[in-house]
């Protein structure tokens, strides 16, 4: 009776356990990412920045100070030895991030740009990109909020780039939590011994 207990109690500790870091899917066309979305189907945005307001719930902040959206891009520049680096953030949580990038503009290609979600290297986007889709998904459904642009590897050279337009992709309802299946299976595989003593 009480291993059974121990058993039990051990389960249920070991679903509050944080998951491994998740994965991450990377697409490189906006009809991947559509077809990698068909969840958020409703819930998917682009950012166009034919404006300077953005869709509710985006911010950007650049440490970058003449970072600036103007002719319909959002121009930026990324410099590891500057400390010029860039954060997208999105409320509620996304599972889905990309965009549209320009890496030859304006004054030509320089180092890849590194994406990092909660401290995990995503991907780069390459510094030969005009214009092309790049962006990602978490491969276990998990959420994040913020999505950081650094310098990459590459040319060694800052890098000056547009992004044209982002696609955002909304949290969906999430699986019923690990620890609470675990406790569940837990609590039933307890419950049938029971049953089973009492009924010798």
């Amino acid at each position: 009776m009480k291993k059974l207990a121990l058993f039990s109690v051990v389960l249920f500790l070991f679903g509050l356990v944080p998951a491994a870091n998740a994965g991450f899917l990377i697409v490189n066309s906006y009809q991947d990412f559509i077809d990698a979305c068909p969840t958020c189907k409703y819930d998917r945005l682009v950012e166009n920045f034919e404006d300077t307001t953005l869709v509710p719930g985006l911010t950007i902040n650049s440490t970058y100070p003449n970072a600036v959206i103007e002719d319909g891009v959002y121009k930026d520049l990324i410099d590891d030895g500057q400390g010029y680096n860039t954060t997208f953030s999105y409320t509620p949580p996304l599972y889905g991030f990309g965009g549209w990038f320009d890496l030859a503009n304006p004054g030509g290609p320089g180092s890849n740009i590194k994406v990092t979600v909660d401290g995990n290297t995503v991907g780069e986007i390459p510094n030969t990109f005009i214009g092309n889709f790049w962006g990602f998904f978490t491969d276990d459904n998990s959420t994040f909020t913020d999505v950081l642009f650094s310098e990459g590897t590459g040319s060694g050279i800052q890098e000056t780039y547009w992004s044209v337009d982002l696609a955002l992709c909304a949290t969906k309802p999430v699986p019923i939590p690990t620890a609470v299946l675990l406790l569940g299976s837990g609590l039933i595989g307890y419950v049938g011994i029971r049953r089973r003593k009492f009924m010798k």
